[in-house]
């Protein structure tokens, strides 16, 4: 918990410091309360519904069994989800059946070319990074 609030504190000073209160109070409300589709508080007041319900008729295994089930359905659903899963699992595969457990070098100090071995997932917003002991 600790933690969690001192990256909140990071989060607010940040805000404060660049000005950006309109635009992080949309976003906000926007993963919160669901625009255009449902938010995360209408997904928690489902999840915690499923669990109630389960444990009143004296089930909670099932109700277990049921909250895996809906969170399943809710990751499959997002297919930016199930992209980023088949990258991370096709790279861990990769360099599993290597059998070395490291990921080849070409030499040249370069990142690898997406979809070998140890590329770098292309996820919107992530910031490119270059192997140790590369002079890039």
């Amino acid at each position: 918990m600790p933690l969690a609030l001192v990256a909140l504190a990071a989060m607010l000073f940040i805000i404060g410091v660049t000005g950006n209160y309109a635009t992080a109070g949309a976003l906000v409300e926007d993963d919160v309360l669901g625009n255009p589709g449902p938010g995360f508080l209408q997904f928690m007041i489902g999840i915690i519904g499923i669990g109630a319900f389960f444990r009143l008729i004296g089930m909670p295994n099932a109700g277990r069994v049921f909250l895996v089930l809906v969170i399943l359905v809710y990751l499959m659903k997002n297919t930016n989800t199930i992209t980023a899963l088949e990258n991370v699992a096709a790279g861990s595969s990769a360099s599993a059946s290597s059998g070395s457990g490291q990921v080849p070098s070409s030499g040249s100090g370069q990142v690898p070319a997406a979809g070998s071995a140890g590329a770098p997932l292309n996820l919107p917003g992530a910031v490119p990074a270059s192997p140790v002991g590369s002079s890039g």
